[in-house]
């Protein structure tokens, strides 16, 4: 697969330091339990000393990564990819910099277990390190003057930025790690006040961090070294955007009782019931809709204030507040497309087993501050329940500012190319919702809905893949599902249901239909984009799968007796 791209192997993939080169290889490595829902921060300071020319880097994790030069976000990912053919970004970080001294940072998440979009890297490369990892190769090259007067001359210099034992790290204390988990990862319980204020800034302190280590052992006999993501590539879809969005109205402020603590926070949303204001005071919360004036909350120990923001429609992103308040203070927050019937967010069960109640906690540091949620999510609505700083429970009230509560919206980009209108407004309609809810299905891969799974079905992509067509015209994003289900093709020549990600790996259940979907699919693309690269690549996988049905035919030239899931 993906043999146009050239194969990124240049420098080392780095991690905490956990004593990779003391564990002898073929012992079973140090596995993924240890690096489930870890937080590891990077960074990497240099000095330039002229104006920066050049600056291109790719950027990678095992697990999910937030770049940052000089305090400012540069980009998130990876995309999603099937471990055998991981992806790394191309950045362009010359904007970002400047003469003096310079900082890369990142924040790194490491799963330790498959997700809707994630899964855990299992051949023998990389189950020598576990799970957990971060790459960057590039280099940075700049132009100066050195010298004055007649003396004066063009200087130039280059430093390689890549990622090994320069870099320091330093696991991160502010997410709390035993917490409820499900397909769409981990709920987060963020402790503001255990977090190194200013670590993403060049005249942060790092002295104290450890020295990140290197993730390469010697192979069998020491001919070939053993590293995490040896078919590493460059990423084949162009980044997603991020755009920031408030809510439009707010429809509901409260007080609740406290419940008793639970290890679920969805729980306290569920057993609290709204009351008006009595013990405690919401004051100017409609500024939230605008840049303008700021809200004041007013809590005490027994009582929090509950309000629910409503964004108008659905919308793809990650919460974000702006708020100043005590140490300690408490932000619950949860989010759905629906309500209950006195107003509170109805929080989605999801898939047993799998699918978990989604519902957060921020605890805040002292003064203003901003926070955005690490991962993104799909919702109308979100309630908020502030509750009383735990660091001080003996004072009587406590008061929060909230400067905003917004989404950083984000999606797959793409322009809206295809038109469609008539004397119909039903249909006029049709098209308009069908294109919206298309675009909210389009990230990092065509998902069956942006809320409740976030998974790449083929059934569902297919579908999303014609829509695309008429409506936009991407091609990117299709080539990439037909190449990333191929990808997840078993032995006999039977593709899964949805891939990457924990279905394709558990093969609890797969459906037959799916492949034939992923067969048309291939066609589709062929004809619409007039491109046969694809097809040639993906010729042989798809000679397989057509070779499954037909062992199922019977005298008739007809499918009988398919095994599996049927879904028709």
């Amino acid at each position: 697969m993906n043999n146009y791209q050239p194969i990124l192997n240049r420098t080392d993939w780095i991690w905490r330091r956990r004593g990779v080169h003391a564990i002898p290889f073929g012992t079973g490595g140090l596995g993924h339990a240890d690096e489930r829902n870890r937080y590891v921060y990077f960074r990497r300071t240099f000095t330039v000393d002229g104006s920066v020319e050049a600056a291109n880097v790719f950027v990678s994790a095992d697990g999910r990564y937030q770049l940052f030069v000089n305090g400012r976000l540069v980009g998130r990912g990876p995309a999603r990819n099937h471990p055998a053919h991981q992806q790394a970004d191309p950045y362009n970080l010359a904007p970002y910099l400047q003469p003096g001294r310079n900082v890369i940072a990142a924040l790194v998440h490491s799963y330790g277990r498959e997700t809707a979009w994630y899964e855990l890297p299992h051949w023998e490369q990389s189950r020598a390190f576990g799970s957990g990892g971060f790459y960057l190769q590039g280099d940075l090259t700049w132009a100066g003057e050195q010298g004055s007067g007649d003396q004066r001359s063009l200087g130039a210099g280059e430093i390689c930025l890549d990622t090994g034992a320069a870099w320091r790290c330093l696991e991160s204390e502010a997410w709390q790690r035993d917490v409820p988990s499900g397909s769409l990862g981990f709920i987060e319980i963020y402790d503001a006040r255990r977090a190194p204020q200013g670590w993403t800034e060049a005249d942060f302190d790092d002295s104290g961090w450890g020295e990140a280590e290197v993730l390469r052992v010697p192979g069998r006999n020491f001919v070939n070294d053993i590293v995490p993501f040896p078919n590493l590539r460059p990423r084949d879809i162009p980044h997603l955007f991020e755009e920031i969005r408030r809510p439009t109205a707010v429809l509901t402020i409260a007080e609740v009782k406290n419940a008793p603590p639970a290890a679920d926070i969805a729980t306290l949303f569920e057993q609290e019931t709204l009351l008006p204001l009595a013990h405690c005071q919401g004051d100017g919360l409609d500024t939230v809709l605008s840049e303008e004036g700021t809200a004041v909350l007013t809590t005490t120990p027994q009582h929090s204030v509950t309000f629910v923001i409503d964004f108008g429609r659905t919308v793809t992103g990650r919460l974000r507040f702006d708020v100043d308040g005590a140490a300690g203070t408490i932000l619950d927050f949860t989010h759905s497309e629906r309500l209950h019937e006195d107003g509170r967010v109805h929080i989605h069960a999801g898939i047993p087993s799998f699918d978990i109640k989604q519902a957060h906690r921020l605890i805040l540091h002292d003064g203003r501050q901003t926070w955005e949620a690490f991962e993104w999510a799909g919702f109308r609505y979100v309630q908020v329940t502030v509750r009383h700083p735990i660091s001080n429970p003996q004072s009587l009230i406590s008061n929060l500012q909230i400067h905003s509560i917004a989404i950083n919206h984000t999606g797959y980009p793409v322009q809206e190319r295809g038109q469609f209108a008539c004397s119909d407004e039903r249909l006029n309609r049709v098209w308009q919702v069908g294109r919206n809810t298309l675009r909210l299905c389009m990230h990092d891969a065509y998902i069956d809905c942006p809320s409740r799974e976030q998974r790449q079905w083929m059934g569902d992509g297919y579908v999303e893949m014609l829509i695309n067509f008429a409506a936009f015209g991407d091609t990117a994003l299709a080539a990439r599902l037909l190449r990333q289900i191929a990808q997840s093709q078993l032995a006999d020549g039977l593709t899964m249901m949805c891939a990457p990600g924990d279905f394709a790996v558990k093969r609890f259940i797969n459906i037959p239909d799916f492949t034939l979907y992923w067969l048309m699919a291939l066609e589709k693309y062929t004809l619409y984009s007039g491109d046969a690269t694809l097809t040639r690549e993906l010729y042989p996988a798809a000679a397989r799968a057509i070779g499954w049905f037909e062992q199922y035919l019977n005298a008739d030239d007809l499918l009988a007796d398919v095994p599996h899931w049927i879904f028709h």
